[in-house]
């Protein structure tokens, strides 16, 4: 039984990468670019482990902690490093999200979603 994780990420090229990492680890991985994509896949595919999504352009929303409530599901934040990069065109700031490390992405997701030699005693 593969044990699943929902990354819900805004950037594409931020998804597709923690995507890949944790396919790599052996997770089936399901991904949402808005929260409401997010409590539609919640809805329609088997209760993941996690939900591992991006706090600085997605906040929660009460449908999507609603879904996770009632299937019992953790939520962790994707560990991501921001930096301003200068101002846009309507004078706000450009910020810039990259990942931290894989290891600090593995970390959050093996805390609530171990594989069955994790779980087993040494």
């Amino acid at each position: 039984m593969s044990i699943s994780v929902l990354v819900v990420e805004d950037h594409d090229d931020l998804r597709a990468m923690v995507q890949h990492m944790l396919t790599q680890e052996g997770y089936d991985v399901r991904c949402a670019a808005t929260v409401d994509e997010a409590v539609a896949t919640l809805n329609e595919t088997p209760t993941p482990c996690l939900v591992l999504w991006d706090p600085i352009t997605l906040p929660m929303n009460a449908n999507l902690v609603g879904q996770m409530a009632r299937r019992g599901v953790h939520a962790a934040t994707i560990p991501v490093g921001i930096t301003s990069t200068g101002q846009t065109t309507d004078g706000s700031p450009r910020i810039t999200k990259r990942l931290t490390s894989r290891e600090a992405i593995l970390s959050v997701v093996r805390k609530y979603c171990p594989k069955a030699e994790e779980r087993a005693p040494k």
